[in-house]
């Protein structure tokens, strides 16, 4: 799987072969029409979004997200090139949205017109249990971040883990840290649970980059490769099930 990285040629060739979903918006942020392919991706039917807030048919904690870009591209022209990237249970697909407000003949705003791609067949693999391969479950193999304005995909085999910052997710690797727009809860349902797991509920660390464990008094600590990793305590009820994920043997 290759990596998608819009800031690279080969990652907007990439977006060069995606259908674009393209819906616009008045004023008010109420949705007034959209092509065909927005049409077949977002739940029209049961939504029935026309008319109607932008945010509000999104769920709870999406919310907030779709606002603020609308907010950050209405209050500075210079950043209606901003992307946002979200997870939407539709069912669940990885969209990149990209925002831009429209002007009137006097130069006034007028509107929105929203563009998104649907890269879920990018950035994720099916699931497999054996010879069945369940083609209505996926996994995340790459994770969403935003760089500098642009998006970049980062391959979940160089996140060391993830910490939960409110709705949405810090992603350590060995080198950097990077913001992901998702929210950890949902981050968690796409990662392979034999390679990630939740030890906290602020963290998710990966197995494969775990060196040891330490304990102060009572509280455990995860020990993770890279010198920038945080310190990543370990709940008393996820103890257990790490120490087994890990092949310890012994009390708790």
């Amino acid at each position: 799987m290759m990596a998608l990285d819009l800031t690279t040629s080969r990652g907007l060739e990439l977006l060069e072969t995606l259908p674009a979903g393209i819906v616009t918006l008045n004023a008010e942020r109420e949705v007034i029409a959209m092509n065909d392919h927005a049409r077949r991706v977002l739940p029209v039917d049961t939504k029935k979004p026309f008319g109607q807030f932008v945010s509000s048919f999104h769920r709870s904690r999406a919310r907030s997200k779709v606002e603020s870009l609308f907010d950050e591209t209405s209050s500075c022209p210079l950043s209606s090139q901003a992307a946002l990237t979200m997870m939407i249970d539709i069912p669940d697909r990885v969209l990149l949205i990209k925002l831009s407000q429209l002007s009137n003949e006097a130069g006034r705003p007028a509107g929105f017109a929203l563009v998104f791609f649907d890269v879920t067949a990018l950035v994720t693999e099916q699931q497999s249990d054996g010879a069945t391969t369940r083609t209505s479950e996926w996994l995340l193999t790459q994770i969403p971040t935003r760089v500098d304005r642009n998006v970049r995909f980062v391959p979940v085999s160089s996140v060391t883990c993830l910490e939960s910052n409110a709705h949405s997710t810090r992603i350590y690797t060995l080198d950097r840290t990077l913001a992901c727009s998702l929210a950890i809860s949902d981050l968690e349902k796409k990662l392979d649970p034999t390679q990630f797991v939740r030890v906290h509920r602020r963290f998710i660390v990966n197995l494969r980059e775990v060196s040891g464990l330490s304990r102060v008094g009572a509280k455990t600590h995860v020990i993770l490769n890279g010198d920038g990793a945080p310190e990543v305590p370990v709940s008393r009820e996820s103890l257990a099930q790490l120490k087994r994920a890990l092949g310890i043997r012994g009390r708790d």
